[in-house]
């Protein structure tokens, strides 16, 4: 544990993974992650990005069907979609649920792997370890990400190469640019609308040491990425400019004028009460703030570019019906990282927020937060009602996904094949992964005590982490 502690990038990837593992769904909800996980099964048993036509495709080359969504993700889930289909074979479950619950790790790696990055970043920034770790324990578990880390989107991976990417442009050693520029790469594929991301840390380092060669470096690795994505479209609808699927928007934010609309989605973005970032992350606040005064520093004035890049695109187009904002998600490391910077009065009031931040969160750890929108209608269609907004009308929603799963055999989860999705059985679960055991044959108190000893265990690796030396003493002796 000593070794591990001394290195707190490292403990903190433990540790946030460790947590992650004890709060894991067992399956999960929403039509983007099934898409991208049926391409996944579809690559990994027919070595093939064509899927069942349905609600999951559109109609693409050569009469086959094809998700309208990312192609990164997809990859890197084949070898846990295989892995769970083995699984689900020695439990005796359906394949299909062996192979979500099983890709339901790569969100938990993601994110743990930004945490990491984040307390990296905080210790280059100049902070101390104590306070780079508790900027990364906020990232993971005090913003929305601790809701995207339990599914299948693509905003946890975007948030994870958009660290990377900052990490790669903010060192010395030219090993550490020769993981940011495919990070930038790898962005774009993640989602094409981080496209701007790239160019915008690469922008900052430019600043920051008077080079025009990191802007170019970014910009050409960039559009590396945008081609690959161009051929990705190419495959699927032969047609590098067709991506697929309409347009999806919030209600209210067509039939007005340039401006207004960039200063309307800024505030869907930000403070809306059902999608604003700084409503349902209010750590963010502090964070923004000491992006602001830190400014003059290389690194958090490559974390205020990317996370500019990030918001940028979706000040076009912000889309609806999540939790809070996750298409910012992405920035969140970014945005978190110099919270480590915050002394005195800023520094309590971060830790107060990250205690909301926390409590916000905690519905959506035993429930699916898109029973809210079944219950109550779309989510999009309450961008400014303050009375019905999904930050307190979640916890009856909660209440009720526990009622309704105290009244509800688990094996109901995996009726017709479908892991309780076309029939809503999956909303009568408590939504985590031990609640559902008994169709394995395994009792759910087992299981329980598996999480609290994996909660426990990250929570202790954590305190240790944040127990180690300052980054000054780290820094002379290496």
């Amino acid at each position: 544990m000593k070794q591990v502690v001394s290195r707190p990038p490292v403990a903190v990837f433990l540790g946030v993974l460790l947590i992650s593992l004890a709060l894991l769904p067992p399956a999960n909800y929403g039509v983007d992650g099934e898409s991208m996980l049926a391409v996944s099964r579809s690559l990994a048993f027919d070595h093939s990005f064509a899927i069942a036509c349905g609600g999951l495709g559109a109609a693409g080359r050569g009469g086959s069907c094809y998700s309208i969504w990312y192609p990164l993700l997809s990859i890197v889930m084949i070898p846990f979609v295989a892995a769970g289909r083995l699984l689900a074979g020695a439990a005796g479950i359906p394949n299909a649920a062996g192979e979500e619950a099983v890709a339901l790790l790569v969100p938990a790696l993601a994110t743990a792997g930004a945490a990491a990055l984040t307390a990296d970043l905080a210790r280059s920034m100049g902070a101390s370890t104590r306070a780079a770790v508790l900027a990364a324990a906020a990232f993971a578990f005090a913003t929305e990400v601790l809701a995207y880390t339990r599914t299948l989107f693509a905003e946890t991976l975007g948030a994870f190469f958009v660290a990377l990417t900052v990490w790669g442009f903010t060192g010395d050693a030219r090993r550490r640019r020769l993981v940011g520029l495919p990070a930038i790469a790898l962005v774009v594929l993640t989602k094409p609308q981080l496209l701007l991301v790239g160019p915008a840390i690469g922008l900052a380092a430019t600043l920051s040491r008077r080079s025009a060669r990191p802007i170019a470096e970014a910009l050409a690795a960039a559009l590396v990425g945008g081609v690959v994505f161009l051929g990705y479209n190419l495959l699927r609808f032969g047609d590098p400019t067709q991506f697929g699927g309409p347009a999806r928007q919030i209600a209210g934010v067509a039939d007005r004028g340039p401006v207004s609309s960039v200063v309307y989605n800024a505030g869907l973005l930000t403070i809306s009460p059902n999608h604003g970032l700084f409503v349902y992350s209010p750590v963010a606040v502090i964070g923004v703030l000491m992006l602001w005064r830190h400014r003059r520093n290389p690194v958090v004035l490559a974390c205020a570019g990317g996370a500019l890049g990030v918001f940028a695109l979706y000040l076009l187009q912000p889309f609806a019906n999540s939790w809070g904002t996750r298409y910012l998600v992405p920035a969140l490391p970014l945005i978190c990282a110099p919270l480590a910077l915050a002394q005195g009065r800023p520094a309590r009031v971060a830790v107060a927020l990250a205690v909301v931040g926390l409590v916000i969160q905690l519905p959506t750890t035993v429930a699916y937060y898109q029973r809210y929108a079944r219950d109550n209608g779309p989510i999009s269609q309450r961008s400014w009602t303050l009375s019905g907004s999904q930050l307190w009308r979640i916890w009856p929603t909660a209440y009720r996904e526990i009622r309704d799963a105290s009244r509800t055999d688990p094996a109901t989860f995996l009726a017709g094949n479908t892991v309780g999705k076309a029939d809503n059985t999956l909303f009568e679960t408590v939504a985590l992964w031990f609640w559902v055991l008994p169709v394995a044959g395994i009792p759910w108190e087992a299981g329980l005590v598996v999480a609290l000893l994996l909660l426990a265990a990250g929570i202790a690796v954590l305190v240790r982490a944040a127990r180690g030396p300052p980054a000054t003493a780290l820094a002379e002796g290496t």
